[in-house]
């Protein structure tokens, strides 16, 4: 999920949907609904039901870093309440998805987050989500062809 901006939140939820085995609350979501600082919906958890007849138990390796945002962010706080999730990288950049788009004055586009996401322990994720495991590239390794973050996932499932 590295340098993923985002996209649509749907994806994620069916992704998500393929691997887990029961219904899960993976958290809380509230929307803009205001032109307050602090206008927002009560709590509506961000829940999702299996999908399918069979679910993946076997270790994943999530891939993330400060280039991941908005349904990345949402798809990250969703994968790292399962048991067979690893996060590693760095941390999320942030944003949990459904976006609000205006146009200023000046005729610059403006795009802000319209939620606040939660984990279930009321961690905001606005912000990103903390890797599991951090890895930092090394340029002098990526001139080479090395990916620490992936060598790292590698060496994590071997």
């Amino acid at each position: 999920m590295r340098n993923n901006g985002g996209g649509s939140t749907l994806n994620g939820d069916r992704f998500v949907g393929h691997i887990i085995d029961q219904n899960y609350n993976f958290g809380d979501i509230r929307y803009k609904n205001g032109p307050g600082r602090n206008d927002f919906s009560a709590p509506q958890p961000i829940t999702l039901p299996p999908r399918g007849d069979t679910s993946y138990t076997k270790p994943i390796m999530l891939l993330t870093n400060r280039s991941s945002y908005s349904a990345t962010n949402t798809f990250t706080l969703m994968m790292t309440q399962l048991p067979n999730v690893t996060v590693i990288g760095d941390t999320t950049g942030g944003g949990g998805g459904y976006p609000a788009n205006t146009e200023l004055s000046n005729g610059w586009d403006l795009r802000v987050s319209s939620s606040i996401a939660t984990m279930p322990d009321g961690f905001n994720v606005e912000d990103g989500i903390a890797p599991d495991i951090r890895v930092d590239l090394d340029s002098a390794q990526l001139a080479l062809g090395i990916d620490a973050i992936l060598e790292r996932a590698l060496a994590e499932l071997r």
